[in-house]
């Protein structure tokens, strides 16, 4: 047996399946009202956007550590740090299999 759930976006108002619907998030203060709605029950909404004086859309927190971040003095730039010289190394030396041999065998 197989069992299909199919999941449909419907207007909030109408119900109606056949209508095309938009999402439309309304926020007032704290308060946030989410609503999907077909062009019909969406044209007051519509109708309020025609003089569109777009806010750019910032979120409660980062709205929230701007206004903290401007009161707050600015940074001081940090002193340069002192260049450290690098330890010096010798060139790596390469030995023969007869030089390890020798270098092995007890000095007397």
């Amino acid at each position: 047996m197989v069992e299909v759930h199919v999941k449909v976006r419907v207007c909030d108002k109408c119900k109606d399946v056949n209508r095309p619907v938009r999402s439309y998030t309304l926020t007032e203060g704290e308060r946030v009202v989410k609503r999907d709605l077909c062009d019909e029950h969406a044209q007051p909404v519509e109708d309020l956007m025609v003089d569109d004086v777009s806010i750019p859309v910032q979120a409660p927190a980062v709205a929230a550590a701007t206004k903290t971040a401007a009161k707050k003095a600015p940074a001081k730039k940090a002193p340069a740090k002192k260049a450290t010289a690098g330890r010096k190394r010798g060139a790596t030396k390469t030995l023969t299999v007869e030089e390890i041999k020798a270098l092995r065998q007890p000095q007397a």
